[in-house]
């Protein structure tokens, strides 16, 4: 059981506040009838029910309950996913309560699919039937024992229930299921800051009411729940990215009345607020994307009894008509892409390494914007956008379905939570008030405003149904996949028509960027994403892993290394085109004035991009050279103004398969591979001739073997294996999970 300590600032004494993160030791049982289990009589400590579970797998969190095969296991449901992954199944795990700790004791799921119970020693702790997508606690303090043994018993139930968002369907992406996020034991004083999701200002909320360039004003409003009629106070202070406090919002004081009492700090950041000879005020931009600490500290009758800690970025956005976003004042073009939690196998039961790297790898082709499709993602993702500096548009669970009550009120509460959860990362530029396809719903915009008052809302609209217009959202958010004409109002194309080499994308980012009212868009999607889309039986394993600007493996295809060139400062330059037998014309993608082209040596030709009226607005458009197909090596420079090389791309012939070429993402030398038992790597492996050119027509299987504490995933699962892999365009990829034990792993 990992402790995770606060980080106090220095003189503050420590709190009961502890958590310890209980992803390892759960042991899991999948059974073919769903109610065959007695929870209560499973989570009691005692031998006989050790006995009962002794045959369970045991398995660490993340987990999926199944593994996901590439074509969905051979199953044929329709989009309402009737049949896959429609089970119940049962996490037991043992646990001891540290005497140590505050005197109330929570367990805290991050996200379970889709309606969970839990047990707390023979006892029902709580039932959670909002779906998985959102976080949820239970106070089991009476049910455990201090200084002793516990145990707790998970009921992940999957099957449909039409009162439950996304279900009843239809929905273009697969509901997977599983103990599939983190999980915590949380231990607090009696008076404590309540859990955020609970109800309306619950926890600590941060906003920041006024921001210019050099001044800030920031609230921190903080409810402590607690015994009824004890004295508590607040205290609030704000550190830099170095830990160095560097501005006191002071302190609040007042009484518990009823469950709770909020208490409001306001102070400056930046102007004369700042100690003499500190910094000036950092605003937080994609660029630029500073993180300062807010550290709120509680006392109750002069005793402190807790602290927390909340990420502030300081950024200002303002939607203006006919100009765009405004970005702490700049006009800001967001351009980006839409992003499902799906991974090879595993569907979302991934981990927050893996989660990073998306972000990052979002970041390194230039995006400042994602849209989170179609539910609250994972919150180490948005973590990951807050220290990266991208922007998120976040929704509720939903697709293109608008059920009746109860469903409805299910959605407005799952749209409370999400805000509730994700109100303090300054990634969350606007939130979707509306569902796919459908537009705006009224309902879901009134209490997303109720929650948050300071960021807009968009309507998620089709061109091909509902009313064109925001409606009482802030701004028309829009599927582009049909030439939309010049809209009259703000409009963020909140999903647009992509292509593997990225000609349609192109088209659109130069339309968007010379439109005043056009001021986002997102291209559809940023993942091979798992779905029940109809599929050719004989190409059913590729459908099922449908679109994507990545495959489903994270492997990029072309149309990155275009963003890139559009989108980033660092010189770049790649050969868009295959270079083989039949090729007549090769596109090369560069942020240079000039490319040059050589083949065998020989200079083919030197020129400026494309001049395509299409394409006027871009800052990159592509350089389109003719040239016929000889086996010979081909290379692209890009030359600066001055004509010197700025960047140089390669592309040969390949000869007969000699070797394979290793690659694990993310890179354990830049993120370290925790050995927690949960940890992933994807790992590529690259099909090469003798001269380390890929063979990209090579797609015999390969088999990896691993010696060392990890393993392959989904190896062996359930009548099919993961390994050996079929080398898609030459390159055969796999999820390694790491084990427990820390040491050399050979692959």
């Amino acid at each position: 059981m990992q402790h995770d300590p606060a980080r106090l600032p220095a003189g503050v004494p420590p709190t009961p506040r502890r958590r310890f993160r209980l992803n390892r030791d759960w042991r899991f049982d999948l059974t073919p009838a769903p109610d065959a289990h007695d929870g209560a009589a499973l989570s009691r400590p005692e031998p006989a029910a050790d006995a009962a579970t002794a045959g369970w797998a045991p398995v660490t969190v993340p987990h999926p309950m199944r593994y996901a095969s590439l074509d969905l296991n051979g199953c044929h449901d329709d989009k309402s996913q009737a049949t896959f992954l429609r089970e119940v199944g049962w996490y037991r795990r043992r646990f001891p309560v540290d005497d140590t700790g505050g005197e109330k004791v929570f367990l805290v799921f991050q996200g379970v699919h889709q309606v969970a119970d839990v047990w707390v020693n023979g006892r029902h702790a709580g039932q959670h039937a909002l779906g998985g997508y959102t976080a949820f606690h239970l106070d089991v303090t009476d049910l455990v024992t201090r200084n002793g043994e516990n145990v707790v018993v998970v009921r992940a139930d999957n099957r449909r229930r039409p009162d439950v968002p996304p279900d009843p369907g239809p929905f273009d992406y697969v509901k997977f299921a599983g103990l599939y996020r983190e999980v915590e034991l949380v231990q607090t004083a009696e008076t404590r800051i309540g859990f955020p999701w609970t109800r309306a200002g619950a926890g600590v909320t941060v906003t920041t009411p006024s921001v210019k360039p050099t001044h800030a004003t920031v609230c921190v409003r903080t409810t402590i729940e607690g015994e009824t009629g004890r004295a508590v106070a607040v205290r609030v202070r704000v550190a830099d990215a170095a830990g160095v406090v560097v501005a006191d919002l002071g302190r609040a004081a007042g009484q518990i009345g009823g469950e709770a009492v909020t208490l409001t700090c306001t102070g400056g950041l930046g102007g004369e607020d700042r100690h003499a000879g500190g910094a000036p005020l950092r605003r937080w931009s994609c660029d630029d994307p500073y993180l300062y600490r807010v550290l709120v500290t509680v006392t109750c009758d002069g005793l402190m009894v807790d602290h927390q800690e909340h990420p502030l970025g300081v950024r200002a956005i303002e939607l203006r008509d006919n100009v765009g976003c405004l970005l702490n004042g700049e006009p800001t073009m967001l351009i980006g892409t839409n992003r499902h939690q799906h991974y090879a196998y595993v569907g979302d039961a991934a981990p927050g390494a893996l989660q990073r790297r998306d972000a990052e790898q979002f970041k390194q082709a230039g995006f400042n914007l994602v849209r989170l499709a179609h539910y609250p993602h994972d919150v180490s993702f948005l973590e990951a956008c807050d220290e990266l500096g991208l922007l998120v548009y976040e929704e509720p669970p939903s697709w293109i379905q608008l059920e009746d009550e109860p469903w409805r009120a299910t959605l407005e509460t799952v749209a409370r939570r999400m805000v509730r959860h994700h109100r303090n990362h300054p990634c969350v530029f606007a939130w979707g008030a509306g569902i796919n396809h459908r537009g705006t719903i009224d309902r879901l915009h009134y209490a997303i405003k109720e929650e948050d008052p300071t960021r807009p809302t968009g309507s998620n609209h089709a061109p091909w149904t509902g009313t064109q217009t925001a409606g009482a959202a802030d701004f028309f958010t829009q599927m582009d996949y049909r030439e939309i004409a010049e809209p009259a109002e703000l409009m963020f194309a909140n999903e647009h028509l992509s292509d593997p080499d990225g000609t349609a994308n192109r088209r659109l980012v130069s339309r968007y960027r010379g439109s005043g009212n056009r001021f986002a868009l997102a291209a559809w999607t940023a993942h091979a994403y798992y779905t029940f889309h109809p599929a050719n039986d004989d190409e059913v394993w590729r459908e099922r892993t449908r679109g994507g600007m990545m495959d489903v493996f994270r492997n990029p295809r072309p149309v990155l290394d275009w963003y890139r060139s559009e989108l980033t400062r660092r010189p770049c330059v790649a050969i868009a085109d295959p270079w083989g037998p039949g090729t007549q014309r090769v596109r090369v993608f560069a942020n240079a004035p000039r490319v040059r082209l050589s083949r065998g040596g020989r200079v083919v030709a030197e020129r400026g991009p494309d001049a395509d009226p299409e394409l006027r607005h871009l800052h990159a458009p592509p350089f389109t050279f003719a040239v016929a197909y000889e086996p010979e090596p081909l290379r692209a420079e890009a030359l600066d103004a001055n004509g010197a090389v700025v960047a140089v791309a390669t592309a040969r012939p390949a000869g007969p398969a000699a070797g394979l070429r290793l690659r694990m993402d993310p890179d354990p030398g830049s993120t370290p591979w925790a050995a927690d038992g949960s940890d992933l790597r994807h790992l590529h492996v690259t099909v090469v001739d003798a001269d380390g050119t890929p063979v990209v027509d090579h797609e015999a299987p390969v088999r990896l073997s691993v010696d060392g504490d990890a393993a392959v995933v989904a190896e062996n699962a359930d009548g099919w294996s993961a390994n050996p892999a079929a080398a898609w365009g030459g390159t055969a990829s796999f999820l390694v999970r790491a084990g427990a034990a820390a040491g050399a792993v050979r692959v």
